[in-house]
């Protein structure tokens, strides 16, 4: 067994969540960087195949098959930890927009809680300056976990001056 397979065996990668709109439960799995490199190439081949380009027009349909892809590897039958679709095109046609949303956030959440990136608060009080300055540069934070801090640390700054101001409505 190699150094990183020991430092890797003890390690939280999964958790059970029931699956959107039921009582049955499903195993969301941390996917490895070769898991994920493995769905965004698949993502590509797909697009490739049916001669789809990928612009302004096709983003979201490119970042929905993504999270399709993510979410087949991801997802497992929590009593014999097989995918919970019989393959990806399975997938693609009984999964529903919301319910990814969903899955995705559960994902999200256990990477943040996995492998929890450290941002400073010098990191966060920089970024909190630039999207005050340009509401467009939020789009380029990567890590959940700092989108998580700072949508809530502009929210309190909203709360704090609509206090001051004497507006407590909408």
């Amino acid at each position: 067994m190699s150094l990183l397979e020991k430092l890797k065996a003890g390690t939280k990668n999964e958790k059970r969540v029931k699956f959107p709109g039921t009582e049955t439960e499903v195993d969301i799995r941390l996917l490895s960087d070769s898991d994920l490199q493995a769905a965004h190439f698949a993502a590509e081949r797909l697009f490739r195949k049916e001669d789809i380009g990928y612009h302004v027009g096709t983003v979201d349909a490119y970042e929905s098959e993504k999270t399709t892809q993510i979410l087949f590897r991801a997802l497992e039958d929590p009593e014999t930890g097989k995918p919970v679709a019989a393959n990806i095109d399975a997938m693609r046609k009984l999964i529903t927009r919301d319910e990814k949303d969903f899955l995705v956030g559960e994902y999200a959440a256990l990477e943040a809680e996995c492998s929890p990136a450290v941002e400073s608060e010098a990191e966060l009080a920089a970024l909190v300056e630039d999207v005050k300055k340009n509401p467009d540069s939020a789009g380029s934070v990567s890590s959940i976990s700092m989108l998580r801090r700072l949508s809530t640390s502009l929210a309190r700054e909203l709360q704090s001056l609509r206090t001051a101001s004497g507006s407590m409505s909408g």
